[in-house]
């Protein structure tokens, strides 16, 4: 079984967050972008979220990877970071299955630039949701990881 931990798909995405946008002062052309289009989508993957990939460990890109997969199998967001264009179009028109479709191409899109390779689901039962707080906290770090500590998946997968 692998161990995940949703926090690592949040890692991920976390240059998209509105605090560290505005921190490094990029905020007002991430913002200006429409992440559902695919060349918007190119670049802001290429710009923001590759080059946090440097400072993975062999271990924390494959705790990562899993983590995203498990999102994606699962229709869930890897974060809930604002995804300009994604978010504005559902918050415009209240259209779900848009919005899921918007993100699970979006996602895929990361992952393919991120992992180098095509997204592939694999079953759920390959997993377990570990929610230990060294865990979840330090994915290249497993010397600060204590005693594993698992939860049930949340309703409905």
């Amino acid at each position: 079984m692998k161990d995940v931990s949703f926090r690592y798909a949040e890692l991920i995405m976390l240059p998209f967050s509105e605090d560290e946008a505005e921190h490094y002062g990029y905020d007002a052309q991430l913002f200006s972008m429409d992440l559902a289009d695919a060349i918007h989508a190119d670049a802001a993957i290429e710009k923001w979220l590759m080059p946090q990939t440097v400072n993975w460990s062999a271990r924390g890109r494959e705790l990562r990877r899993e983590a995203s997969r498990v999102c994606i199998s699962q229709g869930i967001p890897f974060s809930s970071f604002w995804l300009p264009g994604i978010d504005d179009r559902w918050q415009a028109t209240g259209d779900v299955k848009e919005h899921a479709r918007s993100l699970q191409i979006f996602q895929k899109r990361v992952w393919e630039r991120l992992f180098g390779e095509l997204y592939h689901s694999l079953p759920l039962e390959q997993y377990r949701l570990r929610v230990d707080k060294g865990f979840e906290r330090f994915p290249d770090s497993p010397d600060l990881w204590a005693t594993p500590e698992y939860s049930e998946w949340p309703p409905g997968f």
